[in-house]
């Protein structure tokens, strides 16, 4: 790549299509030995050069760094090469890790910086680089990454607080930035890269918003209601006098564009200047992110009965995985709602005396199902308009030669439940959620009269 002096121990870069600054000096004068720093050196300059990561993640792994010397000079280990490194150093490093920085996305980010200088070497093929594979299978468990999700969602408390601040808040801009952020949970990056004709009408003139993501490289649209087009048009009239060519959305008063901590510094403003609170939390003002809009309006859009693949799609995640995350939020609360009711069929070792009449195995076959038996047929009624909720039903009943297809009924749940709903046409999460837990309460009162 041009413009890189590779034996200078900082590369200054310009990079004009992001939030996070325009100049970017890459740092290598913490790596006390000259043939490690050189192969440091090679990933980024072959990474810059045949892009096969973002300039802007390849500048974050380069700091992450950082971290990695701080480790080596802590411990007083001496690395000469890749190819010294070994198992054991890197689980010494992910528990220093673990001490030393707090967010799992730093966590996981400067654990990723070592991982990838050195798996690229692996790759190429090139010498003094390990032979074999000396990461473990599972750093995100190893980092505390995993269910840090849960804690990102606004709180419903501190949210109702923003909705009447935003009421009354009188900067146009920032107040237009959160209305956003709240209703389309789109990322940082993407709602200061907005531009003044981000938002288009369909065939239908129905508005929707045109979102740019730098992450991804891609864009997509997303439909939004008449009062955000009302509010961002009021932010651009406001905004005229101190435009000038800009066709950024966002500005400040000066006319430049809103930088990231800039952005942040203002959200963390409004917080303070609205006296808002977590009544959960002892700390005198509630602790929101940008970010934290965008994974409560994934939960929301979990609970509101939107498809995974829907919201997939609504916040730009490359995968499921990502999406799946958000529905880990709502299970904990709706676990505990639903626990209160459990199962509320009926479990009997012999379905034929339910009643004081004792039922012909002709009525019982008319209401036979694979995991148990409908009590319609025996009201007389063979029609039923709950497509899938046996489970949920009063009139349901099972026993104890059932057993293990509920066992395998529940297996299939928790293995992936993204495939279950596609199969069985469930749309949302909360009705997933509630047959999980009527299954756990039937295998329960079954294998209690076994």
């Amino acid at each position: 790549m041009s413009g890189i002096d590779f034996d200078s121990d900082v590369w200054k870069l310009t990079y004009g299509n992001t939030t996070v600054g325009k100049n970017q000096n890459w740092q290598f004068g913490h790596i006390k030995s000259p043939t490690l720093k050189e192969q440091a050196k090679r990933y980024f300059r072959d990474g810059l050069g045949q892009k096969f990561a973002k300039q802007d993640s390849l500048y974050r792994y380069c700091y992450g760094l950082k971290h990695f010397t701080k480790f080596l000079d802590e411990f007083e280990l001496e690395l000469n090469y890749c190819e010294e490194l070994t198992y054991q150093y890197v689980m010494q490093f992910i528990w220093y890790l673990n001490q030393n920085l707090k967010s799992s996305g730093s966590r996981t980010g400067t654990y990723s910086s070592l991982k990838s200088v050195v798996t690229y070497g692996q790759l190429m093929g090139l010498e003094k680089y390990p032979k074999t594979d000396i990461f473990p299978q599972n750093p995100c468990k190893l980092l505390h990454a995993e269910d840090e999700l849960v804690s990102k969602e606004i709180p419903l408390e501190v949210m109702e607080q923003i909705v009447e601040a935003l009421k009354v808040e009188q900067d146009v801009v920032l107040k237009t930035m959160i209305e956003v952020a709240k209703e389309t949970g789109i990322r940082l990056s993407e709602l200061l890269n907005l531009k003044l004709d981000s938002i288009v009408p369909d065939f239908m003139d129905n508005p929707y918003l045109y979102v740019y993501s730098i992450k991804q490289d891609k864009d997509r649209v997303i439909p939004v209601r008449k009062r955000l087009v009302n509010a961002v048009q009021e932010c651009i009239e406001y905004a005229k006098t101190f435009r000038g060519s800009s066709t950024l959305l966002f500005l400040l008063e000066t006319g430049e564009p809103i930088q990231q901590w800039k952005a942040r510094e203002m959200l963390f403003d409004f917080i303070g200047r609205h006296g808002i609170a977590d009544p959960n939390d002892e700390l005198e003002f509630a602790h929101v992110t940008w970010h934290q809009f965008r994974h409560s309006l994934g939960t929301d859009a979990l609970s509101s009965g939107m498809h995974p693949i829907e919201v997939q799609e609504l916040l730009g995640h490359d995968s499921l995985h990502s999406t799946s995350l958000y529905a880990k939020v709502r299970d904990i609360a709706l676990r505990q709602e639903y626990k209160k009711v459990g199962f509320i069929g009926v479990v009997t070792k012999d379905p034929s005396r339910l009643t004081e009449k004792a039922h012909s195995a002709e009525e019982l076959k008319l209401g036979s199902l694979p995991d148990g038996i409908c009590r319609k047929a025996f009201e007389g009624d063979d029609s039923c308009k709950n497509f899938n909720k046996c489970l949920l039903c009063p009139k349901f009943i099972t026993s104890p030669e059932y057993l293990e297809i509920h066992k395998q009924h529940l297996e299939r749940i928790r293995k992936d439940r993204t495939k279950y709903m596609d199969e069985m046409y469930i749309c949302n999460f909360e009705k997933v959620e509630r047959i999980e837990i009527a299954l756990e309460s039937i295998i329960e009162q079954l294998e209690a009269m076994a």
